[in-house]
């Protein structure tokens, strides 16, 4: 029996060619998004701003929009002293104008930071 051919396996859009047509944001996308404007932030301090227990969702959720967030992998200790991994998250200076965009559209809507 013939194995079917090939295909490509992996069809994921890549942050440069999603659909970048604004939409409104949630409210977690919306302060989670307004912070990131302003600073980078920490996963833990992502998941405190947004509301969410599930922050790095909330990035890829803002990522789908269209914009680029970097991780940079930190080596951190807990309170018990043992070595663990975190990581901080920057917004791509690329993406600053599609941000202000999408967060100018949840001004508009009314949302609160």
């Amino acid at each position: 029996m013939k194995k079917a051919p090939a295909t490509e396996v992996n069809k994921r859009p890549t942050q440069a060619n999603r659909n970048t047509k604004p939409r409104r944001l949630t409210r977690r996308q919306y302060r989670l998004l307004s912070a990131l404007l302003e600073r980078p932030i920490s996963r833990k301090d992502a998941g405190i701003i947004s509301g969410s227990l599930n922050s790095p969702d909330s990035i890829s959720s803002l990522r789908n929009r269209g914009l680029v967030i970097d991780r940079e992998w930190l080596n951190v200790y807990d309170r018990d002293g043992k070595k663990c991994r975190t990581c901080l998250y920057h917004l791509n200076e690329c993406s600053h104008a599609l941000a202000r965009e999408l967060l100018a559209l949840g001004d508009r809507e009314g949302f609160f930071r």
